[in-house]
């Protein structure tokens, strides 16, 4: 997964803010479904997120986006909430 010789305890700092910056969109789309729940409105609702872009965190050797075309980067959420929606995951 990570390239020989690569150690993940020289950027895990990076690596850390990424995934709380996840943590906290995650968090701010459950008060946003909380919310319409509470008022009854969820049924009468769609919620849609949806990435731009992944991240490369060292996967391949390098960080960010916009250089390769490796899954990390391609493959991005797109989540939909609301009545009428069907439970499930399509890749």
């Amino acid at each position: 997964m990570f390239p020989e010789g690569y150690d993940y305890r020289d950027n895990r700092g990076k690596v850390l803010d990424y995934y709380r910056s996840l943590a906290s969109v995650d968090d701010s789309v459950g008060a946003v479904c909380d919310a319409l729940d509470a008022a009854d409105l969820a049924d009468d609702t769609i919620v849609c997120v949806i990435s731009d872009h992944g991240e490369e965190l060292w996967e391949h050797g390098d960080v960010e986006h916009g250089h390769t075309l490796y899954d990390e980067l391609l493959r991005v959420p797109f989540v939909i909430r609301g009545g009428g929606v069907p439970a499930g995951r399509f890749d």
